[in-house]
């Protein structure tokens, strides 16, 4: 019977890149949080095609992490930065999907 884990043989990065593409994902998802508070007046104080934009920007650099979080992970026993950032990741390219298409004008 094989085993089909694996132990990283070299030593790997304190933050390999799809945690950085987490940590922008994170970065973005506070500007959209801060951009949609509503002035006195009631207008928010980032216009829509902003948000909209910092909406895809957001779900694209999530997705990625997503994506090259699992593949680095792809096999091993247990659960690395990676993986963490994998499902960071895939959950923040969720909500950015989302609040894209609840902002989308009717």
């Amino acid at each position: 019977m094989t085993d089909t884990c694996r132990i990283p043989d070299k030593t790997t990065n304190r933050f390999p890149p799809a945690t950085w593409l987490t940590l922008t994902g994170v970065g973005l998802l506070f500007l959209l949080l801060i951009g949609d508070t509503r002035s006195p007046q009631g207008e928010p104080l980032m216009p829509l095609l902003a948000q909209l934009a910092i909406c895809e920007l957001g779900f694209i650099v999530s997705a990625i992490a997503a994506f090259i979080g699992c593949k680095a992970d792809w096999g091993n026993c247990r659960p690395t930065i990676n993986s963490f950032s994998a499902m960071v990741g895939f959950v923040l390219a969720i909500y950015f999907i989302a609040t894209g298409i609840q902002l989308w004008p009717q």
